[in-house]
């Protein structure tokens, strides 16, 4: 949103944004001449008659949680802004039962696999060291031969420790995913694995999974 107008937005998407961005820019660009908006958000310059940069986070229930405003000579930082939305809905997520503290990181973890008579395949992920993780949610395709179906087991071992059991899905066809309640969470230097194996012998099915981790680097509380 800026207090420019909508053709002069048309003009900047259609002869230099949509050369960077396939498709033109995939949300709206709003209009604000006259300030507004930007007034009721406190970025509008009545003087100089501009908007300075302003980024605000507001969550599905209206509420601003979060809020950047910058001189015009600032840009501002894209990956910044997407750890704090992150951040924002792993708290809402975990109904506050969670917190973030700065220097989280989104991660995606993929594996695809084919399935035998009964093979397990896996996909294996580590948790740095100086992380704490919180999976939060984990998308599944599948595509079977003969009916059958793919058993997904998400198992995590912590450092030293023995493998656990998190979750199981049972998959044969399409698209779906798992969204946690409550992100699991996991420790440093954790191994996360999807194992995948087949139902029962004969036919075949090929699936892949992703993982969402957000990782939340570990930092020591002042004294």
């Amino acid at each position: 949103m800026s207090i420019d107008s909508v053709f002069v937005h048309k003009m900047w998407n259609d002869h230099e944004l949509s050369k960077m961005v396939k498709g033109g820019v995939p949300f709206p660009m709003l209009s604000d001449t006259g300030g507004k908006v930007g007034t009721a958000y406190g970025v509008y310059d009545d003087q100089a008659g501009v908007e300075t940069r302003g980024r605000f986070i507001i969550d599905p229930d209206g509420v601003i949680q979060g809020y950047e405003v910058l001189t015009p000579p600032v840009g501002r930082n894209v990956s910044e802004s997407i750890r704090q939305v992150q951040a924002f809905q792993l708290v809402r997520k975990s109904k506050g039962t969670e917190a973030t503290p700065s220097g989280g990181v989104p991660t995606n973890k993929y594996a695809t696999v084919g399935i035998g008579d009964n093979q397990t395949l896996m996909m294996t992920y580590t948790i740095p060291r100086g992380y704490t993780a919180y999976i939060t949610q984990k998308d599944v395709s599948a595509s079977s031969s003969a009916g059958k179906f793919a058993i997904l087991s998400l198992v995590a071992r912590p450092f030293g420790g023995v493998f656990n059991v998190k979750d199981r899905v049972l998959s044969s066809s399409g698209y779906s995913t798992i969204e946690y309640p409550y992100p699991v969470k996991l420790t440093e230097k954790t191994d996360v694995e999807v194992r995948a194996q087949a139902d029962s012998a004969g036919g075949t099915v090929t699936v892949s999974a992703a993982l969402d981790i957000l990782l939340i680097q570990n930092r020591p509380y002042p004294e």
